[in-house]
């Protein structure tokens, strides 16, 4: 009998330890991450943020699913069917479209008892705002900036320029034309696609006091005076510049390459990110260059268009405390610095980190452009409804550069294109 009663004690004592086991698994809070991997790095550092964290925090198990690009699609159809991420990955400047959409978690109940709160850039906090709600975390900070061929300036004896008049004045006198008619040197070169059309009257308007559309703005109006003297200035810059250029785009390496050939005194609204990770260019002529904020209307008025990353919350999680300590640990500087690492070339939203040695090595002008991030204004405005009307209130826009079209004319179309777009949303 003493065996019989020691093997059943064995066996009770087995049931009860895998009962236990079941117990603590089953206590473990699932969370999904849909992480844009922007480089093979990314996707590393990702399995070592799952690791860490499902290490130190037992009572949650984190999967982190790196992906090249952002799934916007795919998040529709996870949402449908039930199967949406905790947490992922989107831009900043589409998170209006993402929280009218209902894609997104309100954040400010976290964000009242975030101790680092303090630490983050106050600007981009702002901008995760729609209808009184902050519905995203910042993540990455990537600037827009102006690059300037020192050289040329030097040589020709001219001044930097120090707002729209004295710009558009030496883009005209660096510009260069042979006999046929072909621009050899751009004074002053821009991306004239729709898009960027409507990012640089933007900016310009928010400059002059009043932006192109509000945040929680339900319809467009162009027809008024900001409007009409900040796209009369984008277009004698533009006439002066690069005068005829009707092409709607211009890659980005070829811009780098056209001012590194010398044949652009100014290239503008280029990525930090990209200046930085171009292979195409050195670090000696990297830092020959001038890099600047885009002038404004007068002296001063300079500011740094950006763009930039945020992790944002599902409505449809079922443990909106355990993700968004998931959210905090992201940021945390033993894991940030790794994923910043990764990325490769873009700032921390975390104004602490902004000069670390980690980021700031092997990149020979991240200090220089860092410099220039205050002021910032996003590359667009963050209205919900501004990613459906920008491409084609955006080619209105662009015909008075390339088509002559007047002004007001242009103005009035977009902004009726514009508004019906946004009374169907």
């Amino acid at each position: 009998m003493s065996v019989i009663k020691s093997v059943s004690l064995n066996v009770v004592a087995l049931i009860a330890g895998l009962l236990l086991m079941t117990s603590g698994m089953s206590a473990q809070t699932p969370i999904t991450l849909w992480l844009d991997a922007r480089t093979p790095e990314v996707t590393e550092w990702a399995e070592v943020f799952e690791a860490r964290f499902n290490r130190e925090n037992p009572d949650i198990q984190l999967q982190v699913d790196s992906e090249l690009g952002l799934r916007r699609d795919r998040l529709v159809v996870a949402t449908a069917s039930g199967l949406a991420p905790d947490i992922y990955t989107e831009a900043l400047n589409v998170l209006g479209s993402v929280a009218q959409n209902g894609l997104a978690h309100p954040l400010d109940e976290f964000y009242d008892r975030y101790a680092e709160y303090d630490d983050l850039n106050a600007q981009l906090v702002r901008d995760t705002e729609y209808g009184g709600q902050r519905y995203a975390l910042p993540i990455n900070l990537d600037g827009y900036v102006d690059v300037y061929n020192r050289a040329m300036f030097t040589e020709s004896g001219l001044d930097l320029p120090s707002d729209w008049e004295s710009l558009t004045t030496v883009a005209r006198q660096l510009t260069r034309v042979n006999a046929e008619g072909e621009i050899e040197v751009y004074g002053y070169q821009a991306d004239n696609h729709p898009w960027n059309s409507m990012i640089a009257l933007h900016r310009m308007m928010t400059q002059l006091g009043r932006p192109l559309i509000g945040p929680d703005d339900t319809r467009l109006d162009l027809q008024n005076e900001v409007a009409r003297e900040a796209l009369g200035a984008l277009v004698d810059l533009w006439d002066a510049g690069m005068p005829g250029v009707t092409n709607q785009g211009i890659r980005t390496q070829r811009r780098i390459d056209e001012i590194a050939a010398g044949r652009a005194a100014v290239q503008h609204g280029l990525a930090g990110r990209l200046l930085m990770t171009s292979g195409q260019v050195g670090a000696s002529q990297l830092v020959d260059w001038e890099y600047r904020q885009m002038v404004g209307p007068n002296p001063g008025d300079g500011v740094t268009e950006y763009n930039g990353a945020i992790l944002v919350m599902h409505p449809h999680t079922k443990a909106p405390d355990a993700a968004w300590r998931v959210m905090e640990a992201f940021l945390e500087p033993e894991n940030y610095l790794g994923y910043l690492r990764a990325y490769q070339g873009v700032y921390p939203v975390r104004r602490s980190l902004m000069f670390h040695p980690d980021l700031v090595e092997g990149f020979p002008v991240y200090e220089e452009i860092a410099h220039l991030l205050d002021p910032i204004i996003s590359a667009g405005p963050l209205n919900a409804g501004y990613v459906d009307f920008r491409g084609e209130a955006g080619a209105q826009i662009r015909r008075v550069f390339t088509e002559g079209l007047g002004i007001s004319e242009a103005l009035a179309e977009a902004e009726r294109i514009a508004n019906a777009i946004l009374a169907e949303r």
